[in-house]
């Protein structure tokens, strides 16, 4: 749980130190980012797949919870992450099964994130 302030500054570090550029920006009530895809090397497990390119990409999604009272606006946040690769074999970006190697990466941008929006002075509009 977050309140908007604390996702754009937390998302907005996380995809800075990712080297990810927003493309789309809504809300609230409902807030929703998008990355551009960002080139990146193949991991391992997808190169042994055949991949020769690899592109991820970002969707952060904010619902906001029902009001208690007299208190401010928290988002229950669910973060995304997509992956696409060229395979050496065929034209065009395809979607694979996500790898070992891919699920740890994207993992462990989901922990960063929970990290930075649960550390901090929580802030308010």
């Amino acid at each position: 749980m977050a309140t908007a302030l604390d996702i754009a500054e937390g998302a907005a570090r996380l995809l800075d130190a990712g080297q990810y550029e927003v493309v789309r920006r809504d809300g609230p009530p409902e807030i929703y980012l998008e990355t551009h895809w960002r080139s990146r090397e193949p991991f391992a497990d997808e190169a042994e797949q055949g991949a020769a390119a690899a592109q991820s990409r970002i969707l952060l999604r904010g619902r906001r919870k029902p009001r208690i009272g007299t208190a401010r606006d928290l988002f229950a946040v669910r973060i995304t992450v997509e992956n696409r690769v060229m395979l050496a074999t065929q034209d065009g970006w395809q979607y694979i099964p996500a790898t070992a190697m891919f699920v740890e990466h994207a993992d462990a941008l989901s922990r960063e994130l929970e990290l930075r929006l649960r550390s901090g002075v929580r802030r308010y509009d």
